[in-house]
């Protein structure tokens, strides 16, 4: 296997906040989830992320105009976070494996969550 050859930045559309997605029945969450496995696939694909690659070390979630307390949107994020760590583009989501930063930026001009790997 090769090594990350360079970091990968991609976008997502808003996540679900963590109150929506707390309570709600395994099997919408199962869907859910595989929602988010087929988006986060696509957009880090094209972002220029190969399957082949050693997982990255660190990740960065910036979250713009979110509209979200800081609980509410690391808490809906968890969803694509475990789609991350299930494609192998980080090795796990533990603070020993991967260094993961969340920053809340309100002054952007793109609403959305950006994800940098590296």
């Amino acid at each position: 296997m090769s090594g990350p050859e360079k970091e990968v930045f991609f976008r997502l559309d808003m996540t679900p906040s963590n109150n929506k997605i707390k309570g709600i029945n395994w099997f919408v969450y199962k869907h859910l989830k595989k929602y988010w496995d087929t988006v986060v696939f696509t957009a880090a694909y094209q972002a220029g992320w190969r399957k082949w690659f050693e997982p990255y070390k660190n990740m960065r979630v910036t979250f713009s105009k979110c509209g979200y307390d800081r609980d509410n949107a690391v808490g809906g994020f968890k969803p694509i976070q475990d789609v991350i760590k299930d494609w192998r583009m980080i090795k796990d989501d533990r603070t020993s494996a991967c260094k993961i930063e969340f920053i809340f930026d309100d002054g952007a001009e793109e609403k959305g969550v950006f994800i940098k790997l590296w």
